[in-house]
């Protein structure tokens, strides 16, 4: 009768298969281990996927600190004397925080400055609890008879630690403005909620355009703005909250401060940082997005390069950018919440 053998393999055999088994487990290793590199290394500050380090990207040299830059939000109203009143307390933030302040102006009730459906959204939207009446410190509404506590307010909300920062580097050529964003992650968070923005904003003084047929001019306030027949001007000197310093002398040109254009791409709130990445759908701590291999690159037209007949080629104004980080949720496509995280701001 034939009899069950049980295989019995051959030390030399064993020899082989020890080896084989050892050789396996290196390149299972050396597997993992280059699959790591390579999810590494798209996270790496300005690589590509080359492997290469280009110091002449835009964003290359941004140093991003872990920072709350306090953004002062107002409505711009030509007929509206608080007007004058926010862009004083603007200048007096300003002059306090310096780079740590951002503004942005909304012209939602401005006829004059011209309506758009961005700055209605942003100042009535329904995740605020209560419209922006006058001013906001990050987006929350501040009343009349607060106003008198915003330096305070911009104070606190300076100290904050934020999730990210945003920074932000702008070149130009005849037809255009381009600005390079670039984004920090400071906690392990959910992607999907975070959205980047650029805003085109304009200074716009406040004088008559004869020849256009259109008059900015601010509405005369006594001893504080004069109405003249061609320009508005500053009645006297204005200081900061210190006393110490002038903001705006007089004589000055009234200027409508950063009032909002445009957003990039016509989107309020922005576009969603995974966008811009491969990785997801979480965020990392001191994951940096905005980067040569991960580019976020905002482009605008200037006015004059399509068009010599809108109201914007023809009056007078300073160009300045405002990149925003928002943390939104949203339900099939509609923005419920929109919270303002941080923001970076500059003037070509």
């Amino acid at each position: 009768m034939r009899q069950n053998r049980r295989f019995c393999p051959h030390a030399t055999d064993l020899i082989y298969l020890s080896r084989a088994n050892s050789y396996y487990l290196k390149m299972k290793k050396l597997v993992s281990v280059s699959l790591l590199l390579a999810l590494l290394a798209g996270c790496d500050d300005d690589k590509n996927g080359n492997g290469t380090n280009d110091p002449n990207y835009p964003t290359a040299t941004l140093n991003l600190e872990r920072e709350t830059r306090v953004m002062l939000t107002q409505l711009v109203n030509p007929n509206s004397p608080l007007t004058a009143l926010n862009t004083v307390l603007t200048a007096q933030v300003d002059y306090e925080l310096g780079d740590s302040q951002t503004a942005l102006g909304l012209p939602s009730q401005a006829q004059a400055l011209g309506i758009n459906p961005w700055a209605d959204t942003m100042a009535a939207q329904p995740m605020l609890s209560r419209p922006i009446l006058s001013l906001a410190v990050n987006m929350t509404p501040v009343g009349q008879n607060e106003l008198e506590t915003v330096p305070e307010l911009a104070g606190i909300a300076n100290n904050a630690n934020p999730v990210a920062s945003v920074k932000h580097r702008v070149r130009e050529d005849d037809t255009a403005w381009v600005v390079y964003n670039k984004v920090k992650f400071w906690k392990d968070t959910l992607g999907n909620e975070f959205r980047i923005a650029t805003y085109l904003l304009y200074d716009i003084p406040a004088v008559r355009y004869q020849s256009q047929n259109l008059d900015l001019r601010y509405q005369q306030i006594d001893d504080l703005v004069n109405r003249g027949d061609s320009i508005c001007t500053w009645a006297t000197d204005v200081r900061n909250s210190a006393s110490t310093a002038t903001v705006f002398g007089q004589g000055e040109t009234f200027a409508y401060r950063s009032v909002m254009v445009s957003p990039f791409g016509n989107r309020t709130f922005g576009i969603p940082v995974l966008d811009y990445t491969v990785f997801g759908p979480s965020l990392f701590r001191n994951d940096i997005y905005g980067t040569e291999s991960t580019p976020i690159e905002h482009h605008f037209v200037k006015p004059e390069a399509f068009e010599t007949d809108t109201i914007e080629a023809n009056f007078n104004y300073e160009p300045a950018f405002l990149s925003v980080i928002w943390a939104v949720q949203d339900s099939m496509g509609t923005i419920q919440k929109a919270e303002y995280v941080n923001s970076f701001m500059s003037r070509p």
